[in-house]
């Protein structure tokens, strides 16, 4: 049977398949670092793909969703992220979904179901230990391709497999690797993460990790931060020799300003201002206990500033003179 294997913050995934992906003409440059050309020495995610024209319904007890606001007339009639328009859903669908769904999670049994609408249509039945499943995407003309995988479900799975096995945590942030150090932009929406990136890439000894997602991970005692596929408004760096990962060294919670400014925070106020940049797993108080922990591990042993800054290169020289 064939299959892909993709690479994430060191976290290999198996997706095996009848059939091969659709080769995606424009813009599959954003995820091709993440594919693995050689086979790995092993597999933390085994996952078994299948096409379906229509989504399975399941007795299940609902542990979390996320929810876009839709107008009501128009929440299943779309042109999805996808490049493809979504076939509109079944009365018995729309009731089973709910209205402006864009993922959920529930549990079935021992087993954990994830399952997207207008994020990305698919379902997710994996078990308790997140290692080995079946991803049903939802598609009437039986063909699949990679932004399925990595724009649909994965993410999603990926959060809760960083809690579940107590690795580390997916930050809102823009991270890049200057040399020897490695700076985290972390922010909430429209706080300059992209635009941060976009003025960094244009130094040739700067490497962008990503624009807005960033995962930290501890590995052998010190903390990693590592690229993914989910960008924000700025993809043009993975254009390039894209680094995966690079050793954290400071982390700054931006936001704009007509002047630049960089305050030093304490462990207690960086800890305030970075939780709220995590991306948790809400369903399950194990993971989210874990996240807590490791972020005042975080706190505890790197730098952090409030970082106000203007729209140009100057913010490379202000960053770069902090001791």
């Amino acid at each position: 049977m064939p299959e892909t294997l993709l690479s994430i913050a060191d976290i290999t995934i198996r997706l095996k398949s009848k059939s091969l992906p659709e080769e995606e003409t424009t813009n599959h440059f954003r995820y091709d670092h993440f594919i693995l050309k050689d086979i790995p020495s092993g597999v933390d995610i085994d996952l078994d793909l299948k096409i379906t024209p229509r989504y399975k319904i399941y007795k299940r007890k609902e542990l979390f969703r996320a929810e876009r606001d839709t107008p009501k007339a128009k929440r299943f009639n779309f042109e999805g992220k996808l490049g493809r328009k979504a076939p509109h859903l079944n009365k018995r669908e729309e009731r089973y979904l709910g209205e402006g769904l864009e993922w959920r999670i529930s549990r079935i049994g021992k087993k954990m179901l994830i399952e997207g609408g207008s994020s990305g249509r698919y379902q997710l039945l994996i078990n308790e230990y997140l290692n080995k499943g079946e991803i049903f995407i939802i598609n009437a003309d039986n063909k699949w391709m990679m932004t399925d995988v990595i724009y649909g479900f994965l993410q999603v799975l990926i959060i809760y497999y960083l809690g579940k096995k107590r690795l580390g945590t997916l930050f809102h942030s823009a991270g890049l690797h200057d040399g020897e150090r490695g700076f985290l932009f972390a922010g909430l929406s429209c706080a300059g993460k992209s635009t941060t990136s976009r003025i960094w890439d244009k130094i040739p000894e700067v490497n962008i990790l990503n624009d807005d997602r960033i995962i930290v991970r501890k590995n052998k005692g010190r903390l990693y931060m590592y690229s993914t596929p989910w960008h924000g408004d700025y993809s043009e760096y993975f254009k390039g020799d894209t680094v995966k990962k690079a050793k954290l060294s400071k982390l700054f919670y931006i936001y704009h300003r007509d002047t630049n400014l960089a305050e030093k925070m304490d462990s207690i106020d960086g800890f305030n201002h970075f939780f709220k940049t995590l991306f948790l797993s809400f369903w399950d108080k194990e993971c989210v206990k874990f996240t807590f922990d490791f972020l005042v591990d975080i706190m505890s042993q790197k730098a952090c500033y409030k970082f106000g800054f203007k729209n140009d290169s100057r913010i490379i020289d202000c960053i770069r003179n902090l001791t």
